[in-house]
């Protein structure tokens, strides 16, 4: 029986601002949905009157236009990461979907090898230059040093994951892994190296036990450095979704999730929503439609509506 039936869905008025939005999809494992949801709720956001652009970023297995039942492009990132595309903006093709637009993934033997920094830079400029008010993109599975500085770089970083043991343990590292970069950033921000080299060696003298209280320790022992700390991680807008939910108990976990971001990492979180297990996924999937076209009136619809 579903916990979330009833679910409706409020159509809102399409978005006015100029401004662009990134929007980071990641999980710590694969086979959590993270395609399924980023695919899906990108077409609810388009049906509701929101433009959106698609970028499969998933290295290992990029298969966004089969989610929202395109075929595959014809080019993809590939051909920019490689040079036989300058513009980003090349590679957009329309979905089947008013407003919604599709950046394909790497389609040829390109490998992660490959990606320099040079890359990364170009990637991270012209993103931000696609069309469309909100950007979604896909990431690969698994807490990566790539994954990492995409999922801090966007503006909202929506972590998903299952009520299964190893899917949180994997998403406790995926945060660990942003938290990481923060730090990183600041400390090459601020010249503060030497600080948090000393933090880290002394962090049993010191009583530092858990990422929280290193943030402490740097905001006594260096307040300028720390202040900026504590900017940067209040400025990390990280998003949870928990899939595949079957009882209240898995409820609760989403939430448990959000106190242990709080507690033991120093980083704020907000749940999106809870998406009931349900066959109708695979059997959208088999259908190569997204759920919300194939299913409409399904409970998982309903609930991704109500997150988008």
């Amino acid at each position: 029986m579903s916990l979330f039936t009833g679910a409706t869905r409020k159509l809102e008025q399409p978005q006015t601002a100029s401004a662009t939005t990134v929007w980071a999809f990641g999980g710590g494992k694969g086979g959590i949905g993270k395609s399924f949801l980023t695919s899906n709720l990108a077409v609810c956001m388009a049906q509701t009157g929101h433009s959106v652009t698609l970028v499969d970023l998933d290295f290992a297995g990029a298969n966004l236009h089969t989610c929202v039942g395109n075929d595959l492009p014809k080019l993809g990132l590939s051909d920019f990461l490689q040079g036989r595309v300058n513009n980003l903006k090349e590679l957009v093709v329309e979905s089947k979907i008013s407003r919604l637009q599709l950046v394909g993934g790497v389609n040829d033997n390109f490998t992660l090898s490959q990606f320099t920094e040079e890359n990364k830079k170009r990637l991270m400029e012209q993103i931000r230059e696609l069309p469309g008010r909100n950007i979604f993109i896909d990431l690969g599975a698994g807490a990566t040093e790539l994954n990492a500085e995409f999922f801090t770089y966007a503006d909202q970083s929506v972590l998903i994951t299952t009520p299964e043991p190893t899917s949180i343990e994997n998403t406790y590292q995926y945060v660990r892994m942003a938290f990481h970069r923060k730090v990183k950033q600041v400390e090459t921000k601020m010249g503060a190296q030497e600080l948090f080299n000393r933090a880290m060696e002394q962090r049993v003298q010191l009583g530092i036990r858990t990422p929280s209280d290193l943030v402490k320790y740097v905001m006594r022992t260096e307040p300028e450095v720390g202040a900026v700390l504590r900017s940067e991680l209040d400025r990390f807008k990280l998003k949870l979704i928990l899939n595949q939910v079957r009882t209240k108990h898995d409820v609760e976990l989403g939430h448990a999730i959000k106190t242990v971001c709080r507690q033991y990492f120093g980083i704020n979180s907000e749940i999106l929503g809870f998406l009931d297990f349900d066959n109708a996924a695979w059997q959208s999937a088999r259908k190569k439609q997204p759920l919300v076209l194939a299913f409409p009136f399904s409970h998982l619809a309903g609930n991704l509506f109500n997150i988008a």
